[in-house]
C-alpha cells in the first residue's frame, strides 16, 4: 500500500517506479550503507552512457578500444545511434521539430533517425479490424484522401488501406527508447501533442504504447515513401479540474478514452516520456497522475 505523502514524496516515487527494473538487479554485501550502494550502482548503470558518447570522441584510439571492451553492454546498447552511417535523407531538424511544430504534418512514413534503424520487426500479420478501422480513417485524412477503401473491397479498387502489419516491441529515437505495453510497462508511457477541441491551442496527451507496428502502402497513394512506422495509443481520459498543474503534474481519470484515429500515432510525434502513479483525488476517487520527464537526445 502506497500512502499520499505529499507531492515531493510523490515525485521521488515516480522517479524510483521507473528506476526498479536497474535497482532490482544489484547485488550488495549487506555491509554498506542501503542509500550509499544503491545510488552509487544507479549513477553507474544510468549514466555511463553519457560517459561514453561524451568520452569516445575526445581519446586516442587504441584507448576507445578499451572503454569498448570494459562496458560492453552498455556500449553495444548505444552502437547504433554513435554509427556514423546516417541516412542521407535523415535531416536532425526536421525530426526534433516532428513532436511539437510540425505535429500537424507528420504521416508517418518520414526517415528516422540511424538511432532507430533497424527496426526489430517481425513476420507480417494481420492487424485486429476494430484497430485496422482507425488506420483506414487516419489514412483517409492524413491523406485527405476520401478514395481510400477497405482491403476487403480490394477488388473493386486498387486505392486501399493494406491490413498487414509487422509488430516490433521497442524503438530507440536518439537514444530515448519507447516500448510497447507488452514488452514492458516501463517505457510504454508518453506524451503527443494535439489539438484542443476548439482548434485554438494544442495540448499534451498522456497514453500509452499498446504495441509498435509498420504499415506498408501497398499503392501510390503515399508516393514513393510508402513505409509507415506507428504507435498504437490508448489514451487517458482528462479530467477538467487540474489541482496540481503549479506543481507540474496532470491529473487524469485511471481508464482510457475509446480507441479512435487518434490511437494510430506516428512515432516521430512521441514528445516525452512520462511517469504515471495512482493517487486519491479530494472525493476519494482514484486518479492518474502524470509526470513529464527529460528526453535523451543524442545527436
Amino acid at each position: 500500500t502506497v500512502l499520499n505523502f505529499g507531492p515531493v514524496y510523490g515525485y521521488w516515487l515516480f522517479s524510483f517506479e521507473r528506476c526498479n527494473g536497474i535497482l532490482k538487479n544489484y547485488a550488495t554485501n549487506r555491509k554498506d550503507g542501503f542509500e550509499g550502494t544503491y545510488m552509487k550502482k544507479y549513477l553507474e548503470e544510468a549514466y555511463q552512457g553519457d560517459l561514453i558518447r561524451q568520452t569516445l570522441p575526445i581519446i586516442r584510439p587504441e584507448h576507445s578500444a578499451i572503454i569498448l571492451e570494459l562496458t560492453a553492454s552498455t556500449a553495444n546498447s548505444i552502437a547504433t545511434s554513435t554509427s556514423t552511417a546516417t541516412s542521407i535523407q535523415f535531416d536532425i531538424n526536421a525530426f526534433l521539430d516532428s513532436p511539437e511544430i510540425n505535429f500537424d504534418i507528420v504521416k508517418g512514413n518520414e526517415p528516422l533517425p540511424p538511432s532507430a534503424l533497424p527496426l526489430a520487426i517481425k513476420g507480417e500479420i494481420s492487424m485486429d479490424e476494430s484497430e485496422y478501422e482507425h488506420l483506414l480513417e487516419y489514412y483517409c485524412e492524413t491523406y485527405d484522401d476520401q478514395t481510400l477503401v477497405h482491403y476487403c473491397q480490394a477488388g473493386h479498387s486498387n486505392n486501399f488501406v493494406n491490413n498487414r502489419i509487422q509488430k516490433f516491441e521497442s524503438i530507440n529515437l536518439l537514444g530515448q527508447i519507447y516500448k510497447s505495453k507488452t514488452k514492458n510497462q516501463r517505457g510504454s508511457f508518453m506524451q503527443a501533442l494535439f489539438e484542443t477541441s476548439d482548434g485554438r491551442s494544442t495540448k499534451p496527451y498522456a497514453g500509452q504504447i499498446q504495441y509498435l507496428f509498420v504499415n506498408t502502402a501497398v499503392n501510390s497513394f503515399a508516393g514513393h515513401a510508402s513505409q509507415h512506422v506507428f504507435a498504437y495509443v490508448r489514451w487517458y481520459k482528462e479530467v477538467l479540474l487540474q489541482p496540481r498543474a503549479g506543481e507540474g503534474v496532470e491529473v487524469n481519470e485511471v481508464g482510457f478514452e475509446d480507441d479512435s484515429m487518434n490511437s494510430i500515432l506516428p512515432v516521430h510525434r512521441i514528445c516525452y516520456p512520462v511517469a504515471v502513479g495512482e493517487h486519491l483525488g479530494l472525493e476519494g476517487e482514484v486518479q492518474m497522475c502524470v509526470v513529464s520527464l527529460p528526453r535523451k537526445i543524442y545527436i
